[in-house]
């Protein structure tokens, strides 16, 4: 009788500690679930508030722009602003602030879908994740750069990153990131 007993303690507590192992799997589960939500959310917001101001001639009032439209003028202004870099002898993405912060936008972007994927959360919730950071994506930026990469590939936005190199913006800082994210969505 008294072996009855044990073996029946022992098969419960064989059962509370497999359900505790659940508990605690789905608890890391949906924490690293919020925490890759709370990513897609600071993403979002970045493209959101992304600002850029634009003055067309000098006698013009300058014209403020933010998010999806901001990008669009970055990406049409770009030419301009990376000859006037050019001139000055300077890095395009030390010398123009909004290059640099796009191309950090875009690593952010590219380093969350590989951790989206790699993540242990449920396939519906990693799948979602990744919707909302593709739309994202795709509606705001990839937009705007897409009929551009080409065009700007060419030897006339090519800048003199030292005396002996030089380099297309939109080579290995850019144009390396975006067809990355671009192959983790199509």
């Amino acid at each position: 009788m008294v072996f009855y007993a044990l073996k029946a303690q022992i098969e419960a507590n064989e059962l509370t500690r497999i359900q505790f192992q659940k508990q605690e799997n789905d608890e890391r589960k949906r924490k690293n679930l919020a925490h890759l939500l709370e990513q897609v959310n600071i993403i979002r917001n970045e493209i959101n508030e992304f600002g850029f101001v634009l003055q067309e001639s000098q006698s013009s009032v300058p014209v403020s722009y933010k998010g999806a439209s901001a990008i669009e003028r970055l990406a049409n202004s770009l030419p301009n602003m990376i000859s006037h870099a050019q001139g000055q002898g300077a890095d395009p993405f030390k010398y123009i602030p909004l290059l640099n912060n796009i191309k950090i936008l875009l690593e952010s972007i590219l380093n969350l879908q590989t951790v989206i994927k790699s993540s242990e959360i449920d396939i519906d919730d990693r799948d979602y994740l990744l919707s909302i950071l593709s739309y994202q994506y795709s509606s705001k930026i990839r937009i705007a750069f897409e009929s551009k990469i080409e065009k700007y590939r060419v030897n006339d936005f090519v800048f003199n990153f030292t005396n002996e190199t030089s380099e297309s913006v939109f080579t290995d800082r850019l144009f390396s990131i975006i067809t990355n994210i671009n192959s983790n969505i199509d």
